[in-house]
């Protein structure tokens, strides 16, 4: 029996993904701008004080944790916590810890470095 002839059309439509109409997807809409909030210091916390008819509650915390090799070469804790409140003008502060971080300098965000 002879092998019938190819048929010199294709009996569907080729599909390619990248074809005619790919990449023609509609734009994204653009994202608001958000402002973003000022983030008192530590100093600013501490120096309102509030006039008449006014309220202001502020806290500062930053804390550390961490290891360090004291004089014999032995591994111990350090780091601790400092809390700065003002309450109405009632200003407190508190530090715990071997080690407590100054509030005063501000906090870096940690980094990875990336291996490739």
């Amino acid at each position: 029996m002879p092998v019938p002839p190819t048929p010199p059309f294709l009996p569907f439509a080729p599909f390619s993904p990248f074809g005619p109409g790919f990449g023609q997807f509609p734009k994204f809409p653009s994202f608001p701008q958000i402002p973003l909030p000022v983030v008192p210091t530590p100093d600013q916390i501490k120096n309102v004080n509030p006039g008449q008819g006014q309220i202001f509650n502020g806290v500062a915390v930053q804390s550390s944790s961490g290891m360090v090799q004291d004089k014999d070469g032995k591994w111990v804790r350090a780091g601790g916590t400092s809390v700065l409140s003002n309450d109405n003008g009632k200003v407190l502060e508190f530090k715990q810890g071997e080690a407590p971080p100054d509030l005063q300098v501000p906090i870096r965000a940690p980094t990875v470095s990336q291996p490739w």
